[in-house]
């Protein structure tokens, strides 16, 4: 189900994910990049049943474990958004808390 969610966002706009990633980009290597961010937020969000649109990975989880695979999708996100010249401005974690 997350693999399809974040393969639709190849044809349509998901906004959570353009939020976070920007814009699904037109060339090839960049999109792969893009893609693989987006698949790894969706499954994220499948696996903890993550529901709000407005904040991708949702907010910051007590759960000791949960937190370990939140930061860890963070991690991988900023990491997409820096490599890709997007900085880390609009980051899953700056979003999670409101700013």
């Amino acid at each position: 189900m997350p693999d399809r969610k974040a393969s639709a966002a190849k044809h349509a706009v998901v906004l959570h994910l353009e939020d976070v990633l920007g814009r699904r980009p037109e060339r090839f290597r960049h999109r792969r990049r893009w893609d693989r961010a987006a698949r790894k937020i969706e499954r994220y969000r499948a696996r903890h049943q993550i529901g709000d649109s407005a904040i991708p990975l949702g907010p910051e989880p007590s759960d000791r474990l949960q937190r370990l695979a939140w930061r860890k999708a963070q991690r991988e996100v900023e990491h997409y958004r820096v490599s890709s010249g997007l900085g880390r401005e609009a980051s899953v974690r700056s979003r999670a808390r409101g700013l």
